[in-house]
C-alpha cells in the first residue's frame, strides 16, 4: 500500500537525512535511498497498520485546527478588550501613553553572543527570535534579575514576556520595565496587540517607543489581563494547554509508528 510505504519512509526520516549531498540546498538523491530495507508484511496487516497511525495523524490535525482558531479567538478578544471604542462599556479615567512613557529600559549585563548558547544549563537564554527559550547557560554574571519584563525584539517585533532570570541573547533585544501605574501583564497584552510596521531586518524600537496604548486604571488592567491570560495560556503554554496536548499526541503517534513497524524478520 502506497500509506504504508508513506508511513514506513516517515519512520526513517533520519536515516533519510543523513544521506543529503550537494553544496548550496542539500538534496536527498534516490540512488541514495533505494536500497534501504522495510518491512513489507501480508497487505491486510498493511492495512491495520494504516489504519491505525491515520487515526493518530487524524487526531493530531484536529487538535492543530483547534490551536489556530484559539490563536485567532484570542487575538479577536485582544483586539476587542484593549480597542476601548465606542463598542466598548466606557472606562473612566482612561488615556493613552506613549511606549516610551509608560516603560523602562533595562540594560542586561552583558549579551551572549549565539556561539554561547547551550542546550543544557542552569538558566534560560531569551533573545529576540519566534522561540520563547532559545538556550540555556551556566554564566551567572549575564543574568538579568528574576522580574516581570517585556521583551521586544527590536529587528524581529516578537513580544515576550519573562518573569524569571535570564540572559540575553545576541543583540536585538529591548527588555522592557512597566512604570507605576501600569501592570506588567497588561502591557505584554498590549504590546502584542500593537501593529508595529515592518521596516525589514532595521530596528523597530524607534518607531514603537512613540506608538500608544490605552492606560486604564489598575482594576481594568487586571480584569483585561486576567481575561487574555486564560487565552493565552490555552494557545502557548508546553505544559498544559493545546501545545502539550499536540506535542504528546505527536510522541504518541511516533511511538505507535515505531512499534507498528518494528516487525520481526521471518528466519530463512
Amino acid at each position: 500500500m502506497t500509506k504504508y510505504v508513506y508511513y514506513c519512509l516517515s519512520n526513517m526520516q533520519e536515516k533519510i537525512y543523513s544521506t543529503k549531498k550537494g553544496g548550496g540546498v542539500p538534496h536527498v538523491h534516490i540512488s541514495s535511498i533505494e536500497d534501504f530495507l522495510i518491512p513489507v508484511p501480508p497487505l491486510e496487516v498493511q492495512r491495520k497498520i494504516v489504519e491505525v497511525l491515520d487515526n493518530f495523524a487524524e487526531l493530531t490535525a484536529e487538535l492543530t485546527a483547534e490551536l489556530t482558531a484559539r490563536k485567532k479567538q484570542y487575538e479577536y478578544y485582544r483586539d476587542s478588550l484593549l480597542s476601548f471604542n465606542k463598542n466598548t462599556p466606557p472606562v473612566s479615567e482612561l488615556n493613552y501613553r506613549t511606549i516610551a512613557m509608560c516603560v523602562e529600559v533595562i540594560a542586561a549585563p552583558k549579551r551572549l553572543d549565539k556561539k554561547d548558547y547551550r542546550p543544557e544549563g542552569s538558566f534560560p537564554i531569551v533573545d529576540q527570535g519566534q522561540k520563547y527559550i532559545v538556550a540555556y547557560t551556566d554564566d551567572e554574571t549575564a543574568l538579568v534579575p528574576a522580574g516581570q519584563y517585556v521583551i521586544f525584539g527590536d529587528h524581529t517585533r516578537e513580544v515576550k514576556y519573562v518573569d524569571f532570570a535570564f540572559a540575553q541573547g545576541a543583540d536585538g533585544v529591548k527588555i522592557l520595565k512597566a512604570r507605576e501605574g501600569l501592570l506588567p501583564k497588561y502591557l505584554f497584552h498590549a504590546l502584542a496587540n500593537l501593529r508595529v510596521p515592518s521596516r525589514g531586518y532595521n530596528r523597530h524600537w524607534t518607531v514603537l517607543r512613540e506608538m500608544e496604548i490605552p492606560v486604564p486604571p489598575l482594576h481594568e488592567q487586571e480584569r483585561i489581563a486576567d481575561i487574555l491570560d486564560r487565552f493565552e495560556a490555552l494557545t502557548s503554554d508546553l505544559t498544559s494547554g493545546l501545545p502539550a496536548e499536540i506535542n504528546a499526541r505527536r510522541q504518541q503517534f511516533d511511538y505507535y509508528r515505531n512499534l507498528l513497524l518494528d516487525l520481526p524478520r521471518r528466519s530463512a
